[in-house]
């Protein structure tokens, strides 16, 4: 019975000495929320004590509590570590604690998830028109010293042109948020509307430089891009073409994207060059014009270009890349095809009754015979099939000046016409 006392008063002493190695606490925010399912971890802290013991984990529970034991062999004044991730998901919050022979409370506090995520909408040419249900992305770009630009993500566009980014981008020192949106190519608006940057809610940036940055306060405000209007002429005489290539080795230059504007600033097309580097604006009225790109990193200045009854067309026009700019050039003096124009014969000029049109150095093949006059209007349509010898009908037509066009599979030469 004796033996049976000693025995019972040991396991108390025990219990005792269990009941006095527990490690609680909560994982609790800066706000004084709760934290369900944090990662709770204990260790021993080997940097300032050799007492050790295996580490252990324990999750928090619905009200944000975590419980540990430590093993009978920590002795008093033993140094350990409870830590948990902090919201950053980067680093961890630690409490150093020392093992006084009790139980030992100690909670564990994290910082406040910041809700970084943002939204806005896209316009087509105002407030009053959107984008239809997923007809448009926006890009999320990184602007860094040294005009060095990178996507970051893209969204789409919701109802009514809405979108909304989950959380603001984690951005490198000294980078800066731009944002762009451009309209799908299989949205029917795809023609009418140029891609552009944010600059204001009511203003657009077509290059990269004028793209406005964006801050993270200034995000939960809303940002909206409006992408411009193209007028998208149809009926003129005037063609401006050329490629894209690079300026050192020459290799043509595919999807570079190429604006044209008046010299108000007013948004007229856009093209991408093809396969082969090349591009055309087609339709277009007499009167000056600027062409330009936007190639991230890199000056995008103004081409000017007038387009007249004495210069209809530019079929030569060079945008070359190097690696500082993106810029057009007319690449030479001519403003057609002159290797066709120089084996096809008009006359006479000036007209009377007939414009005639004679091959001079051989067939040039089915031809193709437009004459505008200098509204843009056409006064003259008709394809001939092989023949030699053209003849175009202007009695009729009034006193002034006409722009013939001839095209060919070789190309397209244009000419001025006076009657």
């Amino acid at each position: 019975m004796k033996k049976l006392y000693i025995l019972i008063l040991l396991l108390c002493f025990a219990a005792g000495a269990n009941g006095q190695r527990q490690v609680s606490g909560q994982v609790l925010r800066t706000n004084g929320d709760t934290v369900i399912n944090a990662k709770v971890y204990i260790y021993p802290d080997t940097v300032n004590d050799t007492a050790t013991f295996v580490p252990m984990l324990d999750s928090s529970n619905f009200n944000g509590f975590f419980q540990f034991t430590l093993p009978l062999s920590v002795p008093v004044g033993a140094k350990f570590i409870i830590s948990t991730l902090n919201c950053d998901s980067a680093t961890f919050i630690t409490n150093n604690l020392t093992y006084a022979g009790a139980n030992i409370n100690s909670n564990l506090i994290i910082c406040v998830v910041q809700n970084t995520s943002f939204s806005g909408y896209v316009h087509l040419g105002s407030p009053l028109k959107r984008p239809a249900v997923k007809d448009a992305w926006v890009y999320l770009i990184s602007k860094c010293p040294g005009d060095v630009l990178s996507y970051i993500d893209s969204v789409e566009t919701d109802t009514n042109g809405y979108f909304r980014v989950d959380s603001f981008p984690t951005l490198t020192t000294g980078c800066d948020l731009i944002m762009k949106a451009a309209l799908k190519n299989t949205s029917a608006d795809y023609k009418k509307y140029l891609p552009a940057y944010h600059e204001t809610a009511t203003t657009y940036s077509l290059r990269w430089s004028g793209g406005k940055e964006i801050s993270q306060p200034a995000s939960k405000n809303g940002v909206i891009i409006l992408l411009p209007e193209a007028m998208n002429p149809h009926g003129g005489p005037s063609v401006l073409a050329g490629h894209a290539r690079d300026e050192v080795t020459q290799t043509r230059l595919p999807d570079k994207v190429i604006f044209i504007t008046d010299m108000n600033d007013v948004t007229v097309n856009h093209t991408f060059t093809d396969a082969n580097g090349d591009f055309s604006f087609t339709n277009l009225p007499f009167g000056t014009y600027k062409l330009f790109g936007d190639v991230w990193g890199k000056d995008n200045p103004d081409l000017v270009v007038t387009v007249d009854a004495d210069h209809v067309s530019y079929y030569n026009i060079v945008f070359r890349e190097n690696s500082t700019e993106f810029k057009g050039m007319i690449a030479v003096s001519v403003a057609d095809n002159s290797a066709l124009a120089n084996n096809i014969l008009v006359y006479p000029n000036p007209a009377q009754d007939f414009i005639y049109i004679q091959d001079a150095g051989g067939p040039t093949g089915d031809k193709t015979v437009t004459l505008i006059n200098t509204t843009g209007s056409v006064v003259f349509h008709q394809q001939y099939s092989k023949a030699t010898t053209i003849a175009v009908p202007v009695q009729a037509l009034p006193r002034g000046v006409y722009i013939l066009n001839i095209a060919t599979g070789d190309g397209q030469a244009t000419y001025r016409i006076v009657k």
